[in-house]
């Protein structure tokens, strides 16, 4: 059980676990998790942005092939459930809980009562097997979504993915654009992101997938102060790409941060950077996907939904 944001490399360690465990002991695998987020009830004004909305996270879980997720409502009266009560009802009545697998700072209950040491105690008399994992490490530090979101937040794009084990990606829905981008030589595919959260603004190498191909983006996210824009955009140039993107749903992968953004007092300079921009981002990507270990080349032969754009 845990919230999963992100579903990173350390929920995969314990969500394999699980799946594997549960056929060696020919049970039911079941992954508990909740949404909202619980600080978005008990504290909204504590609470992080996202790393994935919630279908986003059930599908990532879903990978992982157990036989049910299980997402609680987090409420306020459910935040008012005693830790104790919690095991009882919902582990060991509702799910018929035979064995349970937490990470090391698991908590649960009213007040974030409930931790580890409760639930030993409760295994201990035969409530429940129950498996602590390690902490995974990456770089000489603990993986953690909270790691992942300041890493996302900073514009580290790279160490995010290293810790999730694949690129950050942005979701949403084309819509339609100033027509900045075209007029200078490079349309955008402006994107209405679903989550809340965005990295620090400046421009991006990722890459799609439409259809059976793969493209490489050069991805501008935040201000424009080209064109003294002040909201934050997500505009997403796609290399060897025509058409009309708009009301479908695009998916990019964001795999390193190229540069900050900066003002260009001639829009003939900026051209001319979008262009050193394309470059570079279609040379990185060309690289990646030349390399058989690299999560690029991954993304674009693991493509579940028949591309990123639907």
């Amino acid at each position: 059980m845990g919230n999963f944001d992100g579903v990173h490399l350390g929920h995969a360690s314990i969500l394999s676990s699980v799946v594997k465990r549960a056929s060696d002991l020919g049970l039911e695998s079941c992954f508990l998790s909740f949404h909202p987020h619980p600080l978005r009830v008990v504290a909204p004004e504590r609470a992080p942005g996202m790393l994935q909305t919630i279908e986003e996270k059930i599908f990532s879980l879903s990978l992982f092939e157990p036989d049910y997720v299980v997402v609680v409502p987090f409420t306020w009266q459910f935040s008012q459930t005693p830790a104790n009560e919690f095991i009882s009802r919902y582990l060991q009545q509702a799910l018929g809980c035979r064995e349970l697998h937490v990470g090391g700072d698991a908590r649960f209950g009213r007040r974030r009562e409930g931790d580890v040491e409760m639930l030993r105690a409760a295994s201990s008399i035969g409530a429940f097997g129950l498996t602590v994992h390690d902490d995974v490490v990456v770089r000489g530090s603990r993986v953690s979504s909270s790691r992942i979101r300041r890493a996302v937040i900073e514009g580290d794009i790279a160490e995010a993915g290293d810790c999730l084990g694949r690129p950050w990606t942005i979701a949403g829905e084309v819509v339609t654009g100033a027509s900045r981008g075209r007029r200078i030589g490079f349309p955008t595919a402006n994107i209405a992101p679903d989550g809340n959260l965005l990295p620090s603004g400046g421009i991006y190498a990722a890459l799609t997938t439409i259809g059976s191909s793969v493209y490489p983006v050069a991805v501008h996210i935040g201000p424009v102060p080209t064109f003294d824009v002040k909201s934050p955009m997500v505009e997403a140039h796609i290399s060897g790409w025509s058409g009309d993107l708009v009301g479908k749903r695009l998916r990019i992968h964001l795999l390193s941060r190229i540069r900050g953004a900066r003002k260009f007092d001639v829009v003939e300079d900026l051209a001319r950077q979008i262009a050193d921009d394309v470059r570079l981002t279609s040379e990185m990507v060309s690289s990646m996907l030349d390399r058989r270990d690299s999560i690029a080349y991954k993304i674009a032969r693991f493509d579940p939904e028949g591309g990123d754009c639907w």
